[in-house]
């Protein structure tokens, strides 16, 4: 809870409490309360803002205002049943209190992990055309591939800088109340969640130029749902580029307020045999056109490294050491991008499934997944269900894939799909977010950790011995390593 909301309710509990449980008269001085407490809503609506879990709070506030000043004009004493009453309303009141409590702490207004890096971190949006290629996905077929991407970087903010709040991807819409509709009534506070990049910054002096890498988000996920891994690699002195990959991202906002959802083709269907086939095509498909988008991500990075409009980064950017990440998808998304262009020196899956043209070729580069915990389905699952047949396949495909072409195969004890993105920090209550029993913010520190050591190797040339074998330190990982058994 944040602190305004903590004093709010705390405010408030020494008037309910002599309500009910002494036995005399409420003293006067006790009113102050009620005022403070109105006091603190206010502040807290104006610096805090509002959001619905502290409604109950924010009712009983007013509540105890409009009694106290009930009570200052009235000073004869209450009969008997009045008595009891107030004292039920007091109990009310109470658990009035505990919800909102209850519902703040559950479904929290976060704070994102401070990044460990030695830099702070800038962010900036670009808005990106592709004029080679024309979008499939539109009913008019003069469209062209059109790209929002997010990018974070070491920077050098100013002494005022504000950080940017979470959801800045869906700012600017024309569509009212989009991050209600995006996120659902329950998650619609997280546009108050702050992060640590801040908009525009100056670009770090730190080094003459900064490696690149590109991050490519779930099957239907947003370019910011790794947050905390993307502010993570900008303070260690990575420039990352973060995709929202138009008609297949859930939600994508263009500068000038267009909204484009993703297309109704891609929704998920594991119902039958038919419908699972029906995925795979459509999934080889996708990784070609995420791919390409990635490729074409990489020669923008790279035109403005030559020229960059706003001075940011042009001659700053080192194009000869790029890598390529991505969640479950995304992380497909990593291994087609790989395959399709050696710009990408390695790259990293973290808890997706393979298709398209890496699966049967392989890729030459280094390549990391992480995976979590989730063990093979048995005959009688698969016998029972078309998507236990599709996870059926993802575990052989990814043994085959790391016994032919080598890698790093990390798993993670006690985690959930969720658990390699920001959801896993929406609410303790991991039935909320489909989250494992691991520590969500430790998962973090280990997914980042691990992420860091294999592109500072990779990359940089910076050996970890996280990559040498088991830690020590993180017991939970279960780390192995395969050999390229290619010719």
């Amino acid at each position: 809870m944040r602190s305004l909301e903590i004093s709010l309710l705390l405010v408030n509990l020494p008037i309910l409490l002599w309500g009910l449980l002494a036995r005399r008269r409420k003293p006067v001085w006790l009113g102050v309360f009620s005022w403070l407490g109105l006091i603190l809503l206010i502040f807290h609506l104006q610096l805090e803002g509002y959001r619905w879990q502290m409604m109950p709070a924010y009712f009983a506030t007013g509540c105890l205002c409009l009694a106290n000043l009930i009570s200052f004009f009235r000073r004869d004493s209450l009969s008997p049943p009045h008595r009891a009453l107030t004292k039920l309303g007091n109990l009310f009141g109470l658990g009035l209190l505990g919800i909102a409590g209850m519902l703040s702490i559950l479904l929290p207004v976060f704070q994102f992990p401070a990044p460990t890096g030695p830099c702070r971190v800038g962010t900036t949006v670009l808005h990106l055309v592709d004029n080679s290629r024309a979008e499939t996905f539109s009913k008019n077929p003069k469209d062209h591939r059109e790209l929002m991407v997010q990018i974070w970087y070491p920077a050098e903010p100013a002494a005022d800088a504000k950080p940017q709040y979470y959801l800045s991807n869906l700012a600017g819409a024309k569509s009212p109340n989009l991050n209600q509709q995006v996120m659902g009534f329950r998650f619609s506070h997280l546009d108050q969640v702050q992060t640590h990049s801040y908009p525009d910054a100056p670009l770090s002096q730190s080094k003459q130029k900064y490696p690149i890498l590109v991050f490519s988000p779930a099957w239907s996920g947003s370019r910011i749902q790794n947050t905390f891994q993307m502010e993570e690699l900008a303070s260690h002195g990575f420039v990352v580029a973060g995709i929202d990959h138009t008609y297949c991202t859930g939600v994508t906002v263009f500068p000038d307020g267009r909204v484009l959802y993703s297309d109704p083709s891609l929704d998920l269907d594991f119902s039958t045999d038919e419908a699972v086939q029906k995925y795979i095509h459509t999934a080889a498909e996708q990784a070609r056109v995420r791919a390409e988008d990635a490729r074409f991500v990489l020669d923008q990075l790279e035109q403005l490294n030559v020229t960059d409009p706003r001075g940011v980064f042009t001659g700053r950017l080192d194009v000869t050491r790029v890598g390529i990440l991505g969640h479950s998808f995304g992380g497909t998304v990593a291994a087609e991008a790989c395959w399709l262009d050696k710009r990408f020196k390695a790259g990293l899956n973290m808890d997706g499934m393979l298709f398209g043209d890496a699966v049967e070729s392989g890729v030459a580069q280094p390549f990391m997944f992480m995976n979590s915990d989730d063990l093979p389905p048995t005959p009688a699952e698969m016998a029972r269900s078309s998507s236990a047949k599709l996870d059926a396949r993802s575990f052989r495909v990814q043994d085959e894939y790391l016994a032919r072409n080598g890698g790093y195969d990390l798993t993670f004890d006690n985690t959930k799909h969720a658990n390699f993105t920001d959801t896993a920090l929406f609410s303790p209550f991991r039935r909320f977010t489909g989250s494992g029993s691991i520590n969500a913010r430790r998962c973090q520190r280990i997914v980042n950790d691990y992420c860091l050591a294999f592109f500072e190797s990779e990359l940089n040339g910076t050996i970890s011995p996280l990559l040498n074998g088991p830690a020590a330190a993180y017991p939970e990982v279960q780390f192995k390593k395969h050999s390229n058994q290619r010719p």
